[in-house]
């Protein structure tokens, strides 16, 4: 399940027009609250948001709730993936910086973060099958 996905299923908004509306405070407060509800879905894979992990309950949300994996990503890849498909209505800019400086920005806000909840860090500029059958290896030595 994809976070921004059911947040906007949920509440009917963009995550852009729900922030322009609202707040972030709201939005995060919101986020947190869907996040605890997909948590205690039996058996899910969860795509959170990037910012979950600002919010303290809810790293230890994800670090309590079973297996997460941090998909590593330099911020001048993160910027150009972003640049190729920015859908501003999901992924609303967080300050005036160009895209390559908010991304280093975030990315060095945020990685402490990401890996003080991952339980396996991978390169995300990986094929999704070599990083799906990574992630299948290690969770079967996991046990």
């Amino acid at each position: 399940m994809d976070c921004d996905e059911f947040f906007r299923e949920a509440t009917g908004f963009e995550i852009a027009v729900y922030i322009a509306k609202n707040g972030w405070g709201a939005f995060r407060r919101l986020e947190s609250e869907f996040l605890n509800r997909l948590c205690h879905e039996e058996r899910q894979i969860i795509a959170t948001g990037g910012g979950v992990v600002l919010v303290q309950e809810n790293r230890d949300l994800i670090v309590n709730s079973g297996w997460a994996v941090y998909l590593r990503g330099d911020p001048r890849m993160l910027s150009a993936r972003l640049a190729l498909n920015p859908m501003p209505a999901q992924r609303p800019a967080l300050s005036g910086l160009s895209l390559e400086q908010e991304m280093e920005s975030v990315c060095m806000e945020r990685e402490p973060l990401y890996l003080s909840c991952a339980n396996l860090v991978l390169p995300a500029d990986q094929p999704l099958e070599i990083l799906a059958d990574k992630i299948c290896a290690a969770l079967a030595l996991d046990g």
